[in-house]
């Protein structure tokens, strides 16, 4: 399972969050197949832990218009948590299926206090 602890998850969070991150648990992996695209999504989650400076995110070039106006912001689980709850339930049953991982991944944190 902790194959998935590579360089790319440092990447991604530097493009994702805007800093650099120390892995400090893994929480564990979800799978999800879209049977439109005929594909088989697998999404880790961890917890991690800030090293150095918060900064803004780093576009790639691949982001759709959505993830361009992307904004972070830094709050406590228990608040993402109530925040995501609060958000209406997406048309699209891709999007419905990452609000749920990602509040499975919260939820799995919160428990851990």
């Amino acid at each position: 399972m902790m194959r998935h602890m590579s360089k790319e998850l440092f990447v991604n969070a530097k493009e994702e969050v805007g800093c650099d991150t120390e892995i400090i648990k893994y929480i564990g992996t979800t799978l999800e197949y879209r049977k439109n695209n005929k594909q088989l999504i697998e999404s880790w989650g961890y917890i991690l832990k800030i090293v150095g400076e918060k900064g803004f995110i780093v576009l790639v070039g691949d982001e759709d218009e959505s993830e361009k106006r992307t904004v972070v912001l830094w709050t406590t689980v228990s608040e993402a948590i109530h925040l995501i709850e609060s958000l209406p339930t997406p048309s699209k049953l891709y999007l419905q299926n990452c609000v749920n991982r990602d509040l499975a991944f919260l939820k799995a944190v919160d428990v851990n206090k």
